[in-house]
């Protein structure tokens, strides 16, 4: 038979058993909540470090940021260990920005070749793109390696609460202080980035009004735009590495920019070219890793959530003479064509940017729309009579670029 004191002792027990059950069970909803929050967007990161051979670097150091509109956050670290790999998991912002439409089609019959009837566009939300930076610092039997990968995520195509990317870095061996400071063509580090100790030394940022869309029409030939709210501007973003003195700006990848901000209009005719330039923030700053004694000073554009605020025009004259390229399009008089606005492989237009106010140098970033975006912004060209009967629309880029960025419009007479 158990003692009174025995008896009271599990009577405890079982007491405060169940009030940590209760506890756990209210709390549930708030922790599922939490963790399957629709505002944010869970990501397995799987970082693969290489170097210019494509061998794997072992033993590295790997950092993750979210580059917002107030500066980097570090979200996340990790080792790469004996692999070259490391596996972070993050959680990124899902913020929606409108809605797409998408077609959406029922099968008539199955079979070897299926017919589909297309039923009514469905609306699909589109979720502003993400951007992230991964910094990695590791030793080779060369010296210090570093390694800078910018680039976005967008949860509009990936699967909620919880998906996966990988990302392949290519690292490169920093050069000693001595060859550095011995070329007398790098720029010191300035205001003792490094004596600050581990982490962001040093931040800047600034609006500035950058070339997104450019166009040209001759007599007879109206165009305009229409950039569609959740269009996606894609811009280079440039890093150098820094031991007491930096090497040159060299490209990092880029960042993307979701329009918040719908504009229809730019109406133009007459022997001109158009260029469209929307006013962006760009970000530079300095993050320092003391223990391996290197710093990056990266400079990218944001997304600042009101994009874009602000925008102008600047008209040139032309003589009227199309672009030698596959990429064509074309329009009939007493028709309105319609032009996807979409990227190629390489920049279309470019915007140099001033950072590290104080007399440093600038920096050349590309900017171009996002090759696949939906929605997708579009140009339309429309003929008046007694011009002629065709407009020929052509892309200043050669086979293989495929851009609609950068077009100039002008009559064709056959035969």
């Amino acid at each position: 038979m158990l003692s009174p004191i025995r008896n009271k002792r599990r009577l405890i027990v079982l007491l405060s058993a169940l009030i940590l059950f209760i506890l756990a069970v209210s709390f549930l909803p708030a922790m599922y909540a939490w963790w399957v929050s629709p505002w944010r967007q869970g990501v397995t990161l799987h970082v693969k470090l290489i170097d210019d051979e494509g061998r794997v670097v072992p033993y590295a150091l790997v950092r993750v940021f979210l580059l917002t509109d107030n500066g980097p956050v570090l979200l996340a670290s990790s080792g790469t260990y004996r692999c070259g790999e490391a596996v972070l998991h993050v959680f990124v912002p899902r913020v929606g920005d409108g809605f797409m439409l998408v077609p959406q089609r029922v099968a008539d019959s199955w079979g070897d070749k299926p017919t589909y009837t297309l039923i009514e566009d469905t609306r699909k939300p589109i979720y502003a793109s993400v951007n992230l930076e991964v910094f990695a610092v590791g030793l080779s039997p060369e010296g210090k390696m570093v390694g800078v990968r910018v680039f976005s995520l967008d949860p509009t195509y990936m699967k909620w609460p919880e998906d996966s990317a990988s990302i392949t870095v290519k690292m490169w061996r920093v050069p000693s202080l001595n060859t550095l400071n011995s070329n007398g063509s790098e720029t010191p580090l300035v205001r003792g980035k490094m004596e600050s100790g581990s982490g962001i030394t040093s931040e800047v940022s600034w609006w500035q009004y950058t070339p997104i869309l450019k166009y040209g029409a001759w007599d007879g030939i109206k165009e305009w735009y229409n950039i569609r709210i959740g269009s996606k501007v894609e811009i280079e973003s440039k890093t150098r590495a820094c031991v007491m003195y930096c090497e040159p700006w060299r490209s990092a990848g880029s960042t993307q920019v979701t329009i918040d901000r719908g504009l229809t209009g730019g109406y133009l005719t007459g022997e001109l070219v158009r260029t469209l330039y929307a006013e962006f923030k760009y970000v530079d700053f300095t993050y320092c890793d003391t223990f391996a004694g290197i710093c990056e000073e990266t400079v990218y554009a944001a997304d600042t959530g009101m994009d874009f605020p602000k925008y102008e025009y600047l008209d040139e004259s032309w003589d009227g003479h199309l672009p030698s390229s596959p990429y064509v399009y074309y329009t009939d008089v007493g028709e309105t064509g319609r032009i996807a606005i979409l990227g190629g492989y390489h920049w279309d237009l470019s915007v140099t940017v001033g950072v590290n106010v104080g007399g440093e140098p600038s920096v050349t970033l590309g900017v171009t729309f996002v090759k696949v975006s939906n929605p997708t912004s579009f140009l339309y060209i429309k003929g008046e009579e007694g011009y002629g009967n065709t407009i020929k629309t052509a892309s200043v880029h050669g086979p293989g670029k495929g851009s609609y960025v950068v077009t100039y419009s002008n009559w064709v007479r056959w035969g």
